[in-house]
């Protein structure tokens, strides 16, 4: 999770330093930016303790016991027990891996957004702000919407 944080990172960086050397009233991309990196931090927060409770719990470990107790009449409760936790466990490994999957997405499109930084400041035109300001406005609501599920998945899983 802290190398996809870190990248994004590096690409607010280079597309701050864009915004700067455009010499042109960008506001409106940079606020955007600042929604976006809080939205992508939320993000990693919620994945980081998906991460940690699938450390903390694997669901190959989990899958191993129930083969073990699976079939003993006195382990039934047991056995229903970890299928329970097993069902949690692989809806949190596939709502962290949407995270995983989401977030390389979303560093693509940021690179999209510096290169058309990068092009617009060849251009005066005034849409090019609007235009640029919602590409990252739909990114930083997609980035929300799956730190949202995370934290649904985590609170379901508890």
């Amino acid at each position: 999770i802290a190398p996809l944080l870190t990248a994004g990172h590096r690409r607010e960086t280079r597309i701050r330093d864009a915004i700067a050397r455009a010499e042109l009233p960008y506001e409106e991309v940079s606020s955007e930016v600042d929604r976006f990196i809080r939205a992508m931090e939320d993000g990693a927060g919620r994945a980081q303790l998906l991460y940690e409770a699938l450390s903390e719990t694997p669901p190959s470990r989990v899958e191993q016991r129930l083969r073990e107790v699976r079939g003993e009449p006195s382990k039934a409760e047991l056995t229903s027990a970890l299928e329970s936790q097993l069902t949690v466990l692989r809806r949190m490994e596939a709502q962290l891996q949407r995270f995983y999957d989401e977030m390389e997405r979303v560093l693509v499109e940021l690179d999209t957004v510096h290169g058309n930084l990068v092009s617009a400041s060849a251009s005066t035109e005034a849409a090019n702000q609007e235009r640029l300001a919602g590409e990252v406005r739909a990114l930083r609501e997609e980035v929300g919407a799956v730190a949202a599920g995370m934290s649904e998945a985590y609170e379901t899983g508890r």
